[in-house]
């Protein structure tokens, strides 16, 4: 939070595990950050936080909170299916996010290996 609030210019935030329930049924009862209502009830007090990038779920998704996007990175190892109650894997290539950004527009895909 001392961090966050000394940034002057729009930011990027890089966390492991997203701030909010994310809608993927295993990670979100089984694995979620202990206090995801909290957490982000702090960032979204902070008007230069941009956007979120997390990881942790092995799954990409785009959620949108207050105006803000929390985008989930998929796995360099393996992807979990974000539906089912109990874990399943989707597939195994793995894959990372893109961030396109200068400081105002922001442009983000997912690439696959394999």
């Amino acid at each position: 939070e001392q961090e966050l609030r000394a940034v002057v210019v729009p930011a990027l935030l890089f966390v492991h595990h997203p701030p909010a329930l994310c809608g993927c049924a295993f990670m979100d009862t089984q694995a979620p950050l202990q206090n995801p209502g909290e957490a982000w009830r702090r960032l979204r007090t902070f008007d230069r936080l941009a956007h979120v990038f997390c990881g942790h779920y092995h799954t990409e998704r785009t959620l949108w909170r207050d105006g803000r996007g929390i985008f989930l990175c998929p796995s360099t190892l393996f992807q979990i299916d974000p539906y089912p109650d109990d874990f399943r894997v989707a597939h195994s290539r793995p894959g990372f996010r893109l961030i396109d950004w200068d400081g105002d527009e922001l442009t983000t895909w997912v690439e696959y290996l394999g």
